[in-house]
């Protein structure tokens, strides 16, 4: 018997600009008079092959692409493509042979050389890739490369490809035009360096003019700050309102800056704006990176606070990514600043601290002042009234399940999502017969839309264009996740979770987690591979282990009281 039922690829190459592809179908697939063997990724469709071989009868085939015209007779754009088999209406992905199953650790396959190759001086061969580049006065920069890839989870065979065009020939104006924009982008990273040491300076100054006014018995001054908000709000509105609550906002100059998104540029008069708030504030508060604030040396009667947005220890950050991609240099300015830090436990600060190169009494584990709602009935008790009057379905549902996986990518311009692992319509029967109803919150990151069955749409509803996903845990009894810190906030209404991690080992080998995955989550028994092992899990939630979640929570909270922003404002903004 197959180890896997599909496709079972026995040999694959590249020879010259054409990709080679041979292999067999198992026999579980069944007839194959209906059946079609493709290429394809999420977004970009099918491509185009060059030549096709399939011998029905005796299940075998021999596919052929031109990898520079498989795209309606252009190069193929980049992104992930996987060998599928569809038949009957069934989609099969293909498989790797145990002996093409050698890879390094990205999952890119490896070639062992022959002695018939060594002995004809051919030790280098790389017949699994194709990596092409030019460089040309007219049209600049050109790559293009292919990488065959096994899936680390599933031992599945898929291609990853990056392409990097040159200027189409458009006319001597457009590329004059294109020019222009790369040299004006030059020049301004030239100029940085200069731009910088005018702003150090500009807030050398005003510091001292801080320093004088605080010594005439001057208010304090507190800023809010974020790169990626354009509001006050998380841990910083929290803050905020207990300050108000308290009284205290009347005995403190507030000041504020905030930005949609980390890309988003200051511009002249905004950098020279922010550099004299910094300056001329006592206590500093930031939610998450902010490279700007990272060039100044700030005094030490200065408190600088990063109030981060995420609770527990999960994924790797900073210096923990070492060897990876993201990994910041070895002498970076970056997180240096931060004087306090407030994290959920200590098993959190002492992530913290090594991520960001820090003492460890940097980080107080005094709790994250969002967690505060979940303590709070009245509060709970609101969203819940006020999610069923907006969604008057969810009252008509026996059970909600909210599905909340985290984006795949590097950051906010690649990030995505792979739906194809997701079988809607499954699900939604699944969730049809049970009268039950599904929440799914994509990340922000992910543009893509969720494709729903029209005949599910009254029990699959699309909540990623919601703001806040913990309004949602409220009126969530199950909660599907895979590598998303939301898992630390909805242990606390100590509800079922459950991780559909289906790329769990490729994932670890991009992104990381500062403990095994397995000991990271409540207990491995609630970690699920496949989907039709995630929907044998949400039929017995009945036997959750309760226990194990206990655990979790107090392995990552120190404080379960409600009174963490209290504790922030009493421990660091009145000490």
């Amino acid at each position: 018997m197959e180890e896997h039922s599909g496709i079972i690829v026995d040999d694959l190459h590249f020879a010259r600009v054409l990709l080679h592809v041979s292999g067999h179908i198992t026999e579980d697939v069944g007839d194959l008079s209906k059946a079609s063997i493709y290429i394809r990724d999420s977004y970009h469709g099918k491509l185009k092959p060059s030549h096709l071989d399939f011998d029905r009868k005796n299940r075998k085939f021999h596919i052929v692409y031109h990898i520079l015209g498989a795209n309606n007779s252009y190069p193929i754009e980049s992104g992930d493509y996987y060998l599928r088999l569809k038949n009957h209406g069934v989609k099969y992905y293909s498989y790797l042979d145990s002996h093409l199953r050698d890879c390094e650790k990205d999952g890119r396959l490896r070639y062992t050389p022959t002695e018939e190759d060594i002995e004809k001086g051919n030790s280098d061969l790389k017949p699994y890739q194709f990596t092409f580049s030019r460089n040309t006065a007219k049209h600049g920069k050109e790559v293009f490369d292919m990488y065959s890839m096994m899936d680390l989870d599933e031992d599945t065979l898929y291609f990853r490809v990056f392409y990097q065009p040159q200027l189409e020939d458009m006319g001597i104006i457009y590329n004059m035009k294109q020019r222009f924009r790369a040299w004006k982008e030059n020049t301004r990273k030239a100029f940085n360096p200069f731009k910088e040491s005018i702003l150090i300076k500009r807030f050398n100054k005003i510091e001292e003019k801080r320093k004088k006014q605080r010594a005439a018995g001057a208010k304090p001054t507190i800023l809010f700050a974020s790169g990626s908000r354009a509001t006050l709000s998380g841990n910083e509105e929290f803050i905020y309102n207990r300050m108000k609550e308290r009284n205290l906002l009347d005995n403190y100059n507030i000041l504020f800056n905030f930005k949609s998104n980390i890309n988003e540029r200051y511009g002249a008069s905004g950098s020279f704006k922010f550099t004299k708030q910094l300056a001329m504030s006592d206590i500093i508060l930031i939610d998450d990176f902010l490279p700007f604030v990272y060039k100044f040396d700030y005094p030490s009667d200065v408190k600088f606070v990063q109030v981060w947005h995420a609770c527990g220890a999960f994924k790797s950050l900073g210096f923990e990514r070492e060897g990876k991609p993201g990994a910041p240099k070895t002498n970076t300015r970056v997180h240096k600043c931060y004087t306090h830090m407030p994290v959920s436990s200590i098993h959190s600060g002492r992530h913290h601290a090594e991520a960001f190169g820090l003492p460890e009494k940097v980080f107080l584990p005094i709790g994250i002042p969002r967690t505060d709602i979940f303590f709070d009935e009245e509060y709970k008790k609101d969203m819940v009234a006020r999610l069923q009057q907006e969604y008057p379905i969810i009252k008509q549902r026996n059970k909600v399940y909210l599905y909340a996986p985290t984006f795949r990518g590097n950051n906010a311009v690649d990030a995505g999502f792979p739906m194809e692992r997701v079988d809607w319509k499954k699900w939604g029967a699944f969730l049809k017969e049970r009268n039950e109803l599904l929440l799914v919150k994509m990340h922000p990151f992910v543009k893509k839309p969720i494709n729903i069955p029209e005949e599910y749409k009254d029990y699959i509803l699309d909540m990623s264009e919601y703001r806040e996903v913990n309004d949602i845990l409220f009126i969530s009894d199950v909660m599907i996740t895979d590598y998303s810190s939301v898992m630390y906030e909805f242990s606390l209404l100590r509800r079922p979770m459950y991780f559909y991690a289906f790329d769990q080992r490729m994932y670890e080998n991009s992104r990381d987690f500062y403990e095994p995955y397995e000991e990271t989550v409540p207990s491995p028994s609630v970690i699920v591979k496949t989907f039709p092992a995630l929907l044998h899990a949400l039929e017995n939630t009945d036997d959750y282990d309760y226990d194990a979640l206990d655990r979790f929570v107090k392995k990552n909270f120190t404080y379960t009281d409600g009174k963490s922003t209290d504790r922030f404002i009493d421990e660091i903004i009145l000490k």
